[in-house]
């Protein structure tokens, strides 16, 4: 989804071994960083379940979780109008069906961020600016590793571990084509 989503989540807790079809996770669902609910999925391919976080009462959790499908909806009709129009012919955009598509978009951001960070620790990453590439320099990004690679390169060559990392995260989704 290209434009932020106020959708995030919160207390992740993500399992590789366990992720089969879908993602074996367990995390808390905000919009605009205040809590909605809880969400699970066992990793089997089933659709996620939500539930209420401890302490919230049923109206709440009814009440947030509608004001999650409208949000979901939102994000998505601005987003991937197409995804919408194709399903809002069935239920007027407000799905549950929505909410996971937002969700799991919300995971697969975090999950990629987290492997960026991981890659960005230990090695200088260089983008061609003429081709959209990326580069792998196998050397620890200390500061003068990433100042003589900055030297020897530009202007042809952006090192990624010096931008910031919004930044970074533009050019490693547009480059690396896992995010849509």
């Amino acid at each position: 989804m290209s434009a932020p989503s106020r959708v995030s989540l919160k207390n992740i807790k993500w399992s590789s071994w366990a992720s089969h079809e879908t993602h074996c996770v367990d995390a808390t669902v905000c919009i605009d960083g205040k809590r909605v609910c809880k969400y699970e999925n066992d990793g089997r391919g089933g659709s996620n379940t939500y539930y209420p976080y401890n302490g919230q009462s049923e109206e709440s959790f009814r009440q947030m979780l509608s004001d999650l499908r409208q949000v979901s909806a939102d994000d998505i009709k601005e987003n991937d109008p197409k995804c919408y129009g194709q399903l809002s012919k069935y239920d007027n955009g407000q799905s549950d069906m929505l909410i996971d598509i937002v969700v799991t978009d919300a995971l697969n951001r975090h999950l990629m961020i987290k492997e960026m960070k991981a890659s960005m620790k230990r090695k200088i990453h260089l983008l061609k600016v003429s081709t959209n590439e990326i580069y792998e320099i196998k050397q620890k990004p200390t500061d003068e590793a990433i100042a003589y690679a900055k030297d020897q390169n530009a202007p042809d060559y952006l090192v990624l571990n010096d931008l910031p990392e919004d930044v970074q995260f533009n050019h490693w989704i547009r480059v690396t084509d896992q995010w849509k």
